[in-house]
């Protein structure tokens, strides 16, 4: 049931906002959106973000890169922790990188989620270039891998995007959520 709820919602969220995704061979998957909240002006919908940015990351001050509250413009940069499976079946820690950009206008604002870094293992190395982006993945000494390896790497690369995505429908998800959003006389 729950699987099937998960579905419908993932239909849902990209029937009615009609995300666009790009990855080129130079960057990440890129993200955006509009979403409609009638008879709030934007005002009234920055308030909503910026309560939103509160509740959905530890410290909002700290992932607040430009706070205008005048042009209605929010840019947050946040990391994202995860573990996959690497080699051997053993697990390793993994981080996303992204900055979400939030403009608001009367009775609607855009987000775009850019992600802007994926690094994996203790030692945090970046897997931009290497893995995520080439097809087939390359090793950082720019040699292709092969066998065994090269299972490894395609299974990891895509538990990352992956992540990736379920990142982004978390977000959507979360965001369209504050169209719905009635505040009550209490």
């Amino acid at each position: 049931m729950k699987r099937l709820t998960s579905i419908i919602l993932i239909i849902i969220v990209f029937n009615t906002f009609g995300q666009s995704v790009e990855m080129t061979k130079d960057e990440l998957p890129t993200y955006q959106g509009v979403i409609t909240m009638t008879g709030k002006d934007a005002k009234q919908i920055y308030g909503l973000l910026k309560e939103w940015v509160a509740k959905n990351y530890k410290s909002a001050k700290d992932v607040i890169q430009v706070d205008d509250p005048e042009n209605g413009k929010l840019v947050l940069k946040g990391i994202d922790k995860y573990l996959i499976e690497a080699a051997m079946g053993v697990k390793a820690e993994n981080a996303c990188y992204h900055t979400i950009t939030l403009e608001t206008k009367p009775e609607k604002f855009r987000f775009t989620i850019e992600v802007t870094e994926v690094t994996t293992g203790t030692m945090n190395q970046p897997m931009l270039r290497d893995v995520l982006l080439s097809n087939p993945p390359i090793k950082p000494n720019g040699k292709p891998y092969s066998g065994a390896m090269l299972n490894g790497v395609l299974k990891q690369k895509e538990q990352h995007l992956t992540h990736i995505n379920s990142l982004k429908i978390g977000l959507i998800t979360t965001l369209s959520r504050l169209a719905t959003i009635k505040k009550d006389d209490w």
